[in-house]
């Protein structure tokens, strides 16, 4: 705290501004290239047909092999909320909202630090920076967005309450649950796994144990948590599907299978040039920042941090969570870093041009990529061409086989699929989603099982194909052209009709 009183205030001012400068430079940069489109498609239709119908989908309306079966909408309300973005502002609105939640997130981390981000200036800076370009690669039109801001809601709940036990903003949780169940009810299981940590970390007799302090709660207070915990669990049962919600989470990362097929449920693989620097390198800074700091360590920030690098190191799309979750407790830490403060006039001129000119450049920079990214017309990433996709529609096909990335986008277009982003949410069924997978990798889940192709056309009666040219699939229909006429490849995607 020595070195955030030693500063004044335009030192302060300028660290900050050139941190926010900074971070927005990259969240915007990163962003000009257009949002991914990975799931988006059949998220705005679900919501569509919801507005349409004014009723919650219950059941399967989108795909030829599952039609009728029951699914649980889990992220109805995001699912409405996007299609009425949608229909509102068009790809642009949904843009804006992306690139507005990652900046709106890093300004409340900052915000949620603000007496501290000047005790390591370095740490900060590449702190957020790090999470900046983190958020561009998470934030986009997906539901878990909704979670993210969730999650940080319930921690400065939590720690609110760590800092004062008669906090009333612990009362706010079970709210936030119900809100979360009903948004992205896949992840709502953290509202009351959150508390359930809290209560853990009060459970020793003992204050502490060496550097390691534990939560130090009198019975009343106790009580109040577990009452909070009790209310937490009921509100995530407040949603169209009732109790189901309760066990739907476990049911979906028990799946190795799943874990193994997708690559955004996949393992962080540190070998990756980016997985270590946006991932690996972020969490090793703050986990020596807890182990080489003379303070003591609250038991609650540890069970967070293992909690966390647990989800991680099952699956890397939760490394937000991690992220947003270490920003509540890393910077107490941080070792310090004494800046001297900027007092004499030339000093502080030069320090006015520095940002000035780093606000112009950064601006210009991102202002131009983002004239560019409106001269070409795509905002979100198209899965299909223009071509491929009134071929399909000319087509017709009654059963047409797709590739599993690009069955949203089908979706929006009112093609019936094969299968889809939804995975084992429907597709677990009858094993819709193995078989998928394994046709289009020609193997079976150990990899050593050849597919039999034909078979696999009469049992479900697949009339078309539409596949990435990448796949193996791809390369025996071509060398099967007695049985598969390939009618257009474009972008590396093929269309073929079975003959």
């Amino acid at each position: 705290m020595e070195t955030e009183r030693s500063l004044d205030r335009f030192t302060k001012g300028c660290i900050l501004a050139m941190l926010l400068g900074a971070v927005a430079v990259v969240v915007l940069s990163f962003f000009s290239g257009g949002l991914c489109g990975n799931d988006y498609w059949w998220h705005v239709k679900a919501g569509e047909w919801m507005v349409k119908n004014r009723q919650v989908l219950r059941q399967d309306v989108f795909s030829w092999t599952m039609r009728g079966h029951p699914w649980i909408a889990h992220e109805w309300l995001s699912e409405v909320c996007f299609y009425l973005l949608q229909a509102a502002f068009g790809d642009w609105g949904v843009f804006g909202f992306a690139a507005f939640s990652a900046l709106l997130m890093v300004a409340l981390m900052v915000a949620s630090n603000r007496k501290k981000l000047y005790e390591n200036v370095v740490f900060s800076m590449l702190y957020f920076i790090l999470f900046g370009a983190v958020a561009c690669i998470f934030f986009y039109g997906r539901p878990h967005v909704f979670s993210f801001f969730l999650l940080f809601a319930e921690l400065a709940c939590i720690y609110s309450f760590l800092r004062d036990k008669d906090s009333k903003r612990i009362y706010g949780i079970p709210f936030l649950a119900c809100l979360w169940a009903n948004l992205h009810g896949g992840s709502a299981n953290l509202s009351y796994l959150l508390l359930l940590l809290l209560l853990v970390s009060a459970l020793p007799v003992r204050k502490g144990f060496g550097r390691l302090e534990f939560l130090a709660l009198k019975g009343r207070e106790a009580l109040r948590l577990a009452g909070v915990l009790l209310l937490t669990v009921l509100a995530i049962c407040v949603n169209p599907f009732g109790l189901k919600l309760l066990w739907y989470p476990y049911e979906q990362m028990s799946d190795a299978f799943l874990t193994s097929a997708i690559v955004e449920w996949r393992a962080p693989d540190a070998k990756e040039m980016g997985n270590l620097v946006l991932f690996f390198f972020p969490i090793a800074l703050c986990v020596l920042g807890m182990l080489l700091s003379e303070k003591k360590v609250r038991c609650f920030d540890l069970l967070i941090l293992f909690f966390f690098l647990f989800l991680f190191f099952r699956s890397r799309r939760f490394i937000v969570l991690l992220d947003i979750a270490s920003s509540f407790w890393a910077f107490d830490y941080v070792l310090p870093c004494r800046l001297k403060p900027i007092t004499k006039r030339s000093e502080r001129v030069l320090a006015v041009a520095c940002l000035t000119l780093m606000i112009v450049l950064g601006a210009g920079y991102v202002g131009k990529r983002m004239v560019g990214l409106a001269r070409e017309g795509t905002v979100i990433q198209q899965e299909l061409s223009q071509g491929m996709l009134d071929l399909v529609k000319k087509e017709a096909p009654q059963a047409l086989f797709n590739d599993y990335g690009l069955g949203g986008y089908l979706i929006y277009h009112d093609i019936p699929v094969f299968y889809d982003g939804r995975a084992n949410d429907l597709y677990a069924a009858d094993g819709i989603f193995r078989k998928g997978v394994a046709l289009t990798l020609l193997n079976g889940e150990k990899g050593d099982v050849l597919v039999d192709v034909e078979e696999t056309v009469e049992e479900y009666g697949i009339d078309a194909f539409l596949v990435q040219s990448a796949c193996p699939l791809y390369h025996y229909l071509c060398s099967h052209e007695e049985a598969y006429e390939r009618l257009l490849e474009e972008d590396g995607t093929a269309y073929f009709r079975v003959l």
